[in-house]
């Protein structure tokens, strides 16, 4: 009887924390503080062409982050060089993508 209570508890809890973390969500929007460019270059491209991707500065509360959108729309974070991140995200990826199915 007691184990029934205790997941109903858990439940419970786990409703609360959501909600809560949803109204804080709704009174604290993420904000662009500020928008820039980078330019990401493919290492093997001979060519030596180089793609320019939007940066983001946004603060989520306290939390100040920088982000980079890939070709494809989606935010990521950059860590400290959003130029890393996406290559790491975008070029890189495919690589050890490869190299693991060996």
């Amino acid at each position: 009887m007691s184990l029934k209570w205790a997941a109903v508890g858990i439940a419970v809890l786990g409703v609360g924390l959501a909600g809560y973390a949803i109204w804080t969500q709704i009174l604290n929007p993420p904000r662009v503080l500020s928008v820039g460019n980078v330019e990401v270059a493919n290492p093997k491209d001979r060519r030596g062409k180089k793609v320019r991707l939007v940066t983001r500065t946004v603060a989520v509360g306290k939390i100040i982050r920088a982000e980079v959108e890939l070709p494809n729309g989606t935010w990521i974070d950059c860590s400290s060089d959003c130029a890393t991140a996406a290559r790491q995200a975008t070029i890189d990826f495919w690589d050890e993508q490869r190299k693991d199915r060996r």
